[in-house]
């Protein structure tokens, strides 16, 4: 656990050093920015569940999905395409570590740079709480939804970036396999008669559900277990250069 902790202070100070994390943390705000504008707008001329008015924040809106779909992609791209690159990886591997304590120590940096680059729409919380009252239930699981997603893509991306040394091709990769999980559930709205099949794989309705407080072990066992796979395959991919 030691050597994942200082490995993980290694890659939160290499985000911290570079205009990276800087850049999407404004991304951030100004994407969800916009969302707050679009919900506080469409609470003005519809009428809203009480207690719950935030949930719309949540999934609800496309600049919602794009920042989800873009940045972890972005969050992971140098993790492991970096190393290879620069040959810091034949020095990574002959250290002390594993494969696993290196993969686990990167992805969990990338998680913990995520949460908290959403820590700021905490204020939004605030400023809206002071208009309307607030049920903290839904905007408890709202984030909770977040960060699942967030872990799931997350790991997705750090899998594109441990297949090549172009941070490029790995953002792409990387985007490409989010977008690819967050497409597939969408198929539950163009086959209504296989909806039963589909409805597991659809994060659009998981983030609906917990924007109004819903928290099902559904969502959960799939993003924590789509995480685990998309790891797993990392750590192999890593094990392979090892060998190669």
């Amino acid at each position: 656990m030691k050597k994942i902790t200082v490995l993980m202070g290694r890659e939160v100070k290499a985000y911290f050093t570079s205009p990276l994390a800087y850049l999407v943390l404004t991304s951030l705000l100004v994407v969800s920015g916009l969302d707050f504008y679009l919900m506080v707008s469409a609470m003005n001329g519809v009428e809203v569940s009480i207690g719950a008015p935030f949930s719309p924040f949540f999934g609800g809106f496309i600049f919602y999905w794009f920042f989800m779909l873009v940045v972890p992609p972005v969050l992971t791209m140098r993790l492991l395409a970096e190393e290879v690159k620069s040959n810091t990886i034949e020095t990574l591997m002959t250290a002390p570590v594993s494969d696993t304590q290196v993969v686990l120590a990167k992805y969990f940096s990338s998680l913990l740079l995520f949460m908290f680059l959403w820590l700021p729409t905490i204020v939004y919380v605030l400023y809206l709480g002071v208009y309307t009252d607030l049920d903290s239930g839904p905007i408890l699981s709202g984030y909770l939804g977040t960060m699942l997603l967030g872990a799931m893509f997350l790991a997705a991306g750090l899998f594109a970036s441990s297949l090549t040394s172009n941070q490029v091709v790995a953002a792409v990769l990387g985007f490409t396999l989010c977008s690819s999980l967050f497409s597939i559930g969408l198929m539950e709205y163009l086959q209504p008669s296989q909806s039963g099949v589909w409805s597991y794989f659809n994060l659009h309705a998981y983030m609906l559900d917990f924007g109004k407080g819903v928290v099902d072990t559904r969502p959960i066992v799939y993003t924590l277990s789509t995480a685990m796979f998309f790891l797993f395959a990392s750590i192999k991919a890593l094990e392979k250069r090892r060998w190669s």
